[in-house]
C-alpha cells in the first residue's frame, strides 16, 4: 500500500495524471463535437422508424376495412375493438412524428407510451404486430416508464449529446481495448522516464519485488 501512494504521489509530481486528464477530456470534447454533428440526421432516422410504423399499422387498418366492405359493412366486436386501438395507435404515432418534427422532444416519451398501450391491447384483442415484437416491446415500455420518471428528454441515442449519455458512449471507449492500449503507452513512457532519470536503480534497492513495483505504477495510472 505504501508503494502504491508512493506511485500516486510520484505520477502527480511528474504531471503524468494531467496528461492523462488532457487526453480524456479532449476525448470527450472530440465526441461530442462529432455526435453534435451527426444531429441532422436524427430526425431522418426516426422518421423511418415511425414510417415503418405507420405503414404497418395502415395495412393492418386496410385489411379490417376491406373485410368489412365484402361482408357489407359487418364486423364482429372483436374486430371493430382492434380496429379502435389501431386508430388510437395511429393518433399517438401522428402525435409523435408532430413533437419530433417541431421539435419538441419532451413530449415523446408520452406518446411512445401511448402508442404502445395501443399496441398491447391491439394485441392482446388477437391482433399482431410484427413491426415493434412483444420483446422489443417491452423494452421499449420500460426504458419509456424510466424517461418518464426522471423527467428525462427523448434524445438520439447513436450519437447521444447529453451529458449522462456522452459519458456513457466515452466508457465504451475508454475502459475497453483503446483504453488500456493507451494506458499501457503512458506506463511504458513512465518506465522509461524513470529508467533514463536512474529513478528506476532506487527503486530496485528497496526490498520490494518488481512485479510489485509494476503493479504499484500500473495500478496508479488506473486510478
Amino acid at each position: 500500500m505504501k508503494l502504491f501512494n508512493f506511485e500516486l504521489k510520484k505520477i502527480w509530481r511528474q504531471r503524468t495524471l494531467l496528461y492523462v486528464m488532457l487526453v480524456v477530456v479532449l476525448f470527450i470534447t472530440g465526441l461530442f463535437l462529432y455526435n453534435y454533428s451527426r444531429q441532422a440526421g436524427y430526425a431522418e432516422r426516426e422518421r423511418e422508424i415511425l414510417d415503418t410504423y405507420s405503414s404497418k399499422i395502415g395495412e393492418l387498418q386496410n385489411e379490417l376495412q376491406q373485410k368489412s366492405y365484402e361482408t357489407g359493412g359487418t364486423l364482429t366486436e372483436l374486430e371493430k375493438n382492434q380496429l379502435t386501438e389501431l386508430e388510437r395507435a395511429a393518433a399517438a404515432l401522428f402525435s409523435w412524428r408532430v413533437a419530433l418534427l417541431e421539435g419538441h422532444h419532451e413530449d415523446i416519451p408520452n406518446h411512445i407510451q401511448t402508442f404502445i398501450t395501443h399496441i398491447n391491447a391491439y394485441e392482446a384483442l388477437g391482433g399482431s404486430f410484427e413491426s415493434l415484437p412483444a420483446d422489443e416491446r417491452a423494452v421499449a415500455w420500460m426504458k419509456n416508464e424510466w424517461m418518464l420518471e426522471h423527467d428525462l428528454v427523448y434524445e438520439d441515442e447513436i450519437y447521444p449529446i447529453s451529458p449522462l449519455l456522452l459519458l456513457k458512449e466515452s466508457g465504451r471507449y475508454l475502459f475497453q481495448i483503446p483504453g488500456l492500449l493507451f494506458l499501457l503507452f503512458i506506463f511504458g513512457m513512465t518506465i522509461t522516464k524513470e529508467k533514463e532519470e536512474e529513478t528506476w536503480r532506487t527503486l530496485q534497492t528497496q526490498p520490494t519485488r518488481n512485479s510489485h513495483i509494476y503493479m504499484s505504477k500500473f495500478g496508479s495510472l488506473l486510478v
